[in-house]
């Protein structure tokens, strides 16, 4: 997704689906797009629809920002994977499927994630994060 430029998923909180939900031949040959993580655990989540970032008062809510877009691409690709499984041709619909809430000291965001098709032939798709919730708690 980033050109071997990115660094590994660590999102603070995931959630998705459990692995014995997900039929095992989609499991193998969706692995790299659905697991956020290469470690398998049978507790881990499969297919990150929820993602969580957190950071002190002293974390910088740029980064923050980045971390939750990276999480949320990332999610929005396994939702669009199993969506378009076993097709031709993918489908793009444009709807959000995953979702990324970040907060900090005084500042919860919610963030709706979705995929849409390539703009050039033989393009790659492009992932966007739209602002859906903005929580500012005001001092004293």
């Amino acid at each position: 997704m980033t050109g071997g430029a990115g660094v590994d998923l660590k999102p603070d909180y995931y959630d998705g689906a459990a692995f014995k939900d997900i039929d095992k031949s989609v499991v193998e040959d969706l692995y790299k797009l659905i697991i956020p993580s290469q470690v398998k655990e049978a507790q881990r989540p499969a297919a990150p629809n929820f993602f969580l970032e957190g950071k002190s008062a002293n974390g910088s809510k740029a980064v923050m920002d980045r971390q939750a877009c990276h999480d949320g691409a990332h999610g929005a690709r396994a939702m669009h994977s199993l969506q378009n499984y076993g097709r031709k041709v993918p489908i793009y619909d444009g709807n959000a499927y995953t979702f990324t809430s970040t907060y900090m000291p005084d500042l919860l965001q919610v963030f709706a994630h979705h995929v849409t098709a390539p703009t050039t032939p033989g393009g790659l798709p492009e992932y966007h994060m739209c602002t859906i919730c903005l929580f500012w708690e005001h001092g004293p």
